[in-house]
């Protein structure tokens, strides 16, 4: 509680950006107070990026199928089986690596730029959220300690 006093305090004194992000620090996560609210910010980008992209049928396959072997086989196909999967492993793809740095083989793309993009900006509020989550998890245990 009182390092939100103090943090509400100390927005009169900052710049415009910093009040900004002060401003989504407090409403996402309550400057670290509540850890189950980032979480399930978190959950709602990830499951509107998975909705927005099966709806769409937005994600397409890369490489040759005949090269795939284990479940990524199971990703291509026209049914809505190999839809759900689809989307379902590149809306979590964008949460953990949304703009695709870490990796060289990729098994999914968006299949418009205008799809790319909006699953780049959720999977970028998404991981922000999950960052925000964890920063949570860690003052919480900061504070349990120094109890």
């Amino acid at each position: 509680v009182f390092h939100a006093a103090e943090m509400e305090a100390e927005a009169g004194k900052q710049s415009v950006v910093d009040k900004a992000i002060s401003f989504f620090y407090r409403r996402l996560s309550n400057y670290g107070g509540s850890s189950a609210r980032p979480l399930v910010v978190c959950a709602a980008f990830v499951f509107v990026n998975f909705l927005m992209l099966f709806i769409t049928d937005g994600v397409a396959t890369l490489g040759d199928a005949r090269e795939i072997d284990g479940w990524h086989y199971n990703l291509y196909g026209f049914d809505d089986q190999a839809k759900l999967l689809r989307a379902t492993v590149f809306s979590i793809n964008q949460m953990f690596n949304p703009l695709g740095i870490f990796g060289t083989r990729l098994l999914l793309t968006a299949r418009t730029p205008e799809l790319a993009l909006a699953s780049t900006l959720l999977g970028l509020a998404s991981t922000i959220s999950f960052t925000l989550f964890i920063l949570a998890v860690r003052r919480r245990f900061r504070l349990d300690r120094s109890s």
